[in-house]
């Protein structure tokens, strides 16, 4: 039986009842009962109910409609259904800038190439294009931002994790003392924060959420406002130094790996595969793409737009 409120059921009278071998309670309620008995008890209900054996009441369209939205509903319940929506629910908001970041850049360029550069340095000009290129510069900021808010974290704080992902010349890591520059450890090399692109941006920045949440459930509350964010970005930073912004390198290395070899080694089908992927614009950016591959760190994803 599909019952409209289930609460209304009382299941444990109907299995004390002589005759019940049991309940069962899913989408619908199914009473189990002896051999010989639902046909007699069958033929009761729909005398009862005036419905005939073997069929049931159509449902309206507004039903229908409430059990298709649950269904739809019940099958993004999944783990990975869920987390693919928050992933999606941090970079739609971006997509009006990035959309028009990127208009921007490739008329520039065509305008560039058609014109041999004539409009190069003039003021109105060179604003447009500042537009364009800010926007791709500091989309790990932005994603930052995004992905501590989807997260349950404060936004300003993945802003700052995202922040760590930019390539700066002022950034202190990457300043020299004494012409001496700064070195990690474990690896005896200058940080290279463009080297994990956005994806090391978006791993640091949901780590920050995660991290904020840790410290605000075990530090007073008269201390939170202060200290709470102060220890998130000092511990996030480190983590995300030594820890996720390599995490993020190899795994846009691993992507920039994977792109060459399907270019390179598969042939017609890997053609094939890249078109699907990334539309017919994969043609004029092999090299790019095989460049990237072979130095990360300046062709990170905060200086590579592929144009589809």
């Amino acid at each position: 039986m599909k019952l409209k409120d289930a609460s209304n059921v009382d299941v444990v009278t109907i299995k004390s009842i002589e005759g019940v071998l049991g309940v069962v309670e899913s989408d619908t309620l199914q009473v189990v009962l002896g051999p010989g008995k639902v046909e007699k008890i069958g033929a009761e209900f729909a005398e009862l109910t005036g419905i005939p054996l073997g069929t049931a009441e159509e449902p309206t369209a507004e039903e229908l409609a409430k059990e298709n939205k649950a269904e739809r509903k019940a099958m993004q319940n999944h783990p990975v259904q869920r987390f693919l929506r928050r992933i999606a629910n941090i970079f739609v908001p971006l997509l009006p800038g990035i959309i028009a970041a990127g208009l921007i850049n490739g008329i520039c360029n065509v305008i560039n190439v058609s014109s041999k550069g004539a409009l190069s340095g003039i003021w109105w000009y060179e604003c447009i294009r500042t537009i364009g290129w800010a926007l791709f510069e500091y989309l790990p900021i932005f994603v930052g931002m995004n992905a501590a808010k989807e997260f349950k974290g404060s936004p300003i704080l993945g802003a700052l994790a995202g922040a760590m992902c930019i390539a700066n010349a002022g950034m202190p890591l990457l300043t020299k003392f004494n012409k001496t520059e700064v070195l990690l450890p474990f690896t005896g090399k200058v940080y290279n924060p463009a080297a994990g692109g956005l994806l090391a941006a978006l791993i640091a920045s949901i780590f920050f959420a995660w991290l904020e949440k840790q410290i605000r459930k075990i530090m007073p509350d008269i201390l939170q406002t202060f200290f709470a964010p102060l220890f998130t970005v000092i511990i996030g930073a480190l983590v995300t130094l030594l820890v996720l912004q390599p995490i993020g390198a190899g795994l846009t290395a691993g992507i920039f790996g994977g792109l060459d070899f399907i270019y390179t080694k598969l042939g017609a089908i890997g053609g094939y595969i890249l078109t699907a992927c990334l539309g017919t614009g994969f043609e004029k950016n092999k090299e790019i793409i095989k460049k990237a591959h072979e130095n990360n760190a300046k062709y990170a994803f905060t200086s590579l737009h592929i144009p589809v």
